[in-house]
């Protein structure tokens, strides 16, 4: 029985690529790896086959060895920088590099992952970025709502304010001599305290003189 590999196109028997050890390690990390990149990633490894030569299993088995960590990791490391990199951004560079080749832009076979992992840290300081403007937008938004300028409370709120300053400075005329006792406690009914509260307030006041 002769099956093909999806990513290098050799061809051989059943029992050899499950003799091999090396097949074993390769087809395992591949299966391992999340179902969203399994495809662009398959397309992405045989990249690195030539036109005349089959990409033997060894060399398979390092090229995922190299990236797997990373995208387990949700990292990126190049240039000696670590970078944050989920699954969707590895997603898109892996689809960005078939949608090069598809449109032969690029040189092959690869040599590396080089050009792949300067298109995933490009994403990664992107996403990034947007990141941090959103983080600053949402406490932009939050500050905007607890000044209580927007929101179906902040006309109640505003309302207790007002009445609350009404108050203390019928409190503060009564103090100054600007308005008699009397003055201050219609003042003080009229907005809506309790006659004990008035009470209380024009005792405190007659203490205080």
């Amino acid at each position: 029985m002769k099956l093909r590999c999806p990513a290098c196109h050799a061809e051989n028997s059943l029992d050899a690529f499950l003799g091999a050890d090396a097949a074993r390690s390769m087809i395992a990390a591949a299966l391992a790896m999340p179902s969203a990149i399994s495809r662009p990633l398959v397309d992405y490894l045989a990249m690195f086959r030539s036109p005349n030569r089959a990409l033997s299993f060894d060399r398979l088995q390092k090229l995922l060895a190299e990236l797997k960590p990373m995208i387990d990791s949700a990292m990126v490391t190049r240039g000696g920088m670590d970078r944050a990199a989920p699954l969707a951004v590895w997603q898109a560079g892996l689809e960005q590099m078939v949608e090069l080749r598809n449109g032969n832009k690029l040189t092959l076979p690869l040599k590396s992952h080089g050009y792949l992992l300067e298109i995933v840290a490009s994403l990664a300081e992107k996403s990034a970025a947007k990141a941090e403007a959103d983080l600053e937008e949402g406490r932009r938004k939050g500050q905007h709502r607890a000044a209580g300028s927007n929101g179906p409370d902040a006309g109640p709120r505003r309302a207790d304010i007002a009445r609350s300053e009404r108050i203390n400075r019928v409190g503060a005329d009564l103090s100054l001599g600007l308005i008699d006792e009397a003055a201050a406690l219609s003042a003080l009914r009229a907005e809506g305290l309790s006659e004990l509260a008035v009470q209380r307030l024009a005792e405190q006041h007659r203490r205080d003189a």
